[in-house]
């Protein structure tokens, strides 16, 4: 099974800003189903399975890569467990308006080894005299604020979580 994304658009979707959100799940040994969803919403649920038969994970193609997707993939997750219809509609409204849009890390620098990661510096696109507010994740569900009076261009997370972590940095309001 596979989702139509030009029946998808010709149902009346709003895809005004040209993305479309897109999460495809997997219940592996537990029952192997697969499901997609776009925008938030599931498109579709097949008994599947394991992916690619043991090759290593494909995005945008059928496997031995053929009929390669075209177009443009951003902001690509994996995650260690299978998320929740409810976990998917809250990635796609935060990602959609939900919460102020990041704004860009231009670099991402650690300090010590990769089994002991002693600090993280991130360093973002910033505007002089403007106040930002740097948050962490360990799951992209999540958000802990770490400062909401960074000044920029740099902040440098003296604690970092074992294991991985996304940051993003927000503009504060007026």
């Amino acid at each position: 099974g596979a989702t139509q994304l030009k029946d998808y658009l010709e149902n009346g979707t709003d895809d005004t800003d040209g993305w479309i959100h897109t999460v495809w799940t997997y219940s592996g040994n537990e029952g192997r189903i697969g499901q997609i969803y776009l925008d938030g919403d599931k498109d579709g649920e097949w008994n599947k399975n394991r992916p690619n038969q043991g090759n290593g994970l494909l995005i945008g193609a059928r496997n031995g890569g053929e009929a390669q997707y075209r177009g443009q993939i951003d902001e690509v997750a994996v995650w260690n467990r299978v998320l929740s219809a409810t976990d998917v509609k809250l990635l796609f409204l935060k990602g959609l308006g939900g919460e102020e849009i990041p704004l860009a890390i231009t670099n991402i620098a650690t300090v010590g080894t990769t089994a002991s990661v002693e600090s993280v510096t991130v360093t973002f696109s910033n505007t002089a005299g403007t106040k930002y507010k740097v948050e962490r994740s360990s799951d992209l569900l999540i958000w802990e604020e770490l400062d909401d009076d960074v000044t920029g261009p740099d902040y440098t997370d003296t604690d970092p979580p074992a294991g991985a972590a996304w940051y993003r940095v927000s503009e504060l309001g007026d």
